[in-house]
């Protein structure tokens, strides 16, 4: 009949499979999706870890990652015409000087003391123009290719940080392994 019990037994019931879940990173739960005993899909979210310092290193590798690639990419495209232009009217402005005090030496047109001034200018005058002719022709030239594969290796480390930096992220949110 109903309700009458054809056999009863006591002990535990052991599971067939037992999975332990625990989450890759440290943290405090901020959710719990789930009750004891209640039966879950894989992939479900179970639990949430608070995010806030995961999340903010994230941000603060992917800001790095933007500035790492605009170096480089500054080196890779190297000097720009007006910063070249400016260099060689540097250099132009540097020469007339330097010829003018040439100039007034080669006359002997001033006083003792002038003279002095003048050839003090003139040999001033000569180590800037040494000065900007290296500096226009390294601005011609371009960034060392060093520079530049030092650029790029960075940049390929910060990639690297990004991807551990979202891999934390990711693992603040705990999913059941299997159903």
């Amino acid at each position: 009949p109903a309700g009458d019990f054809a056999l009863e037994s006591k002990g535990y019931i052991i599971p067939k499979r037992q999975i332990l879940v625990s989450p890759q990173v440290n943290g405090r739960l901020t959710k719990v999706s789930f009750e004891e005993g209640q039966r879950v899909e894989k992939g479900d979210i179970l639990a949430e870890i608070e995010q806030t310092e995961f999340k903010s290193d994230y941000l603060r590798v992917q800001a790095t990652l933007a500035a790492a690639k605009q170096r480089l990419l500054e080196l890779e495209k190297g000097s720009r015409p007006e910063e070249i232009s400016q260099a060689a009217a540097e250099l132009a402005q540097a020469e007339a000087e330097w010829r003018r005090n040439q100039d007034l030496l080669a006359q002997r047109a001033v006083s003792e003391s002038a003279y002095q001034l003048a050839e003090s200018n003139y040999r001033a005058m000569l180590r800037r123009v040494e000065r900007l002719s290296f500096a226009l022709k390294l601005l011609k030239d371009g960034p060392r290719i060093e520079r530049i594969d030092a650029a790029r290796a960075e940049v390929e480390q910060v990639e690297a940080e990004l991807v551990k930096a979202k891999w934390r992220l990711d693992n603040c949110t705990v999913r059941s392994p299997i159903s």
